[in-house]
């Protein structure tokens, strides 16, 4: 089914489809075929126990990184595909495939990686097309589980057809898209008592595009990984607009205007709770407000973009202390007060 991270073991293909040709459509497409939905159908069953050889896999792979230091946590499926009913996920969301098949084995999942690391985070992904159309997700809480996250995409269709040259397309309709589906991603992890991330957004190289979805990101305060950094063959990666290099071999052919939107001034870590924050890409300033909790040892952390900063930058705060640390900006209180902190590039 394309190679997309599956082993042969498991895309056992079923009757009667296994009497019939293989239909090699490339991704996306192989996902609308009865085939696929069928075999994600056997998964969510759990037919001959690929469901259970799937979570042996996860407490396998936990059991392997729970002491590595750089890992983010355990995502445990990519965009899940539905199923045979996935019309239903376009029309309201299909609540039932979440009660009945995705909550369940995302569940099993969770546990199996619990059984050798009680800490790291677990990482649930909704069905995939919620990823590119306005509506709602239904996964729930896990009682007991203080650790998990919900990893969500962001694709608007508009930018998509202006990347596949369709004239006359308007990817400003994008904002009231990313606004509903980041809202969406909060409600969700709030329901679950999960930490959201944006883990997929982009994948384009429409400057109005990215700069709304960052934006509202910012408003959101939602932390992201874009998509992507290069091509590297990904049978999902359609074309060179998604990287961040037109020659992916020759570092200094990345796309500048690009790298300037998303590589962004943010607040890295919050002593504290975040209020607002806002970052202009043109001028590069910055201003953050938030209130500080003394209790907290840690210093607030702000990552200020070289970019548009080349020649440095001022720092100003309402209260407490800023301290520079080559890009980085560090900022002490010892109350509990609001702060607000302007970042200003020098010319």
């Amino acid at each position: 089914y394309g190679g997309e991270g599956v082993p042969a073991w498991a895309a056992k293909r079923p009757f009667p489809f296994s009497l019939l040709p293989w239909i090699p459509l490339p991704f996306p497409e192989g996902y609308w075929t009865p085939e696929v939905s069928t075999v994600f159908d056997n998964f969510w069953a759990n037919r001959g126990g690929i469901q259970d050889s799937w979570a042996t896999y996860w407490k396998l792979v936990a059991a392997h990184y729970k002491d590595q230091p750089y890992s983010m946590g355990y995502d445990l499926m990519n965009e899940p595909w539905a199923g045979i009913e996935w019309p239903a996920c376009m029309l309201g969301g299909c609540a039932a495939t979440y009660s009945q098949e995705l909550q369940p084995a995302m569940t099993k999942g969770l546990q199996a990686v619990r059984q050798v690391d009680p800490d790291n985070i677990v990482w649930w992904e909704p069905q995939q097309l919620s990823a590119g159309i306005q509506g709602p997700t239904f996964y729930k809480a896990v009682t007991g589980e203080a650790n998990l996250g919900l990893s969500w995409h962001n694709y608007c269709f508009a930018v998509f057809l202006a990347s596949a040259g369709v004239p006359l397309v308007n990817t400003d309709s994008c904002r009231g898209f990313t606004n509903n589906r980041e809202d969406n991603a909060l409600k969700q992890a709030a329901t679950m008592g999960a930490v959201p991330l944006m883990s997929e957004w982009g994948a384009t190289d429409n400057l109005n595009a990215l700069g709304i979805d960052a934006d509202v990101a910012d408003q959101r305060q939602m932390g992201w990984m874009y998509w992507a950094y290069k091509h590297w063959d990904d049978p999902t990666t359609a074309d060179d607009a998604q990287g961040l290099f037109t020659d992916d071999a020759d570092l200094s052919t990345v796309k500048a205007d690009k790298l300037r939107l998303l590589v962004r001034t943010y607040p890295q870590a919050t002593a504290g709770t975040d209020l607002t924050y806002d970052y202009d890409t043109t001028t590069g300033d910055f201003t953050m407000s938030y209130r500080a909790d003394p209790t907290i040892a840690a210093p607030t952390r702000i990552f200020v973009s070289p970019l548009t900063s080349p020649h440095g930058f001022d720092v100003t705060t309402s209260a407490g202390s800023a301290t520079v640390h080559g890009s980085y900006v560090d900022v002490t209180s010892g109350a509990a007060q609001e702060i607000h902190v302007t970042i200003t590039p020098r010319p």
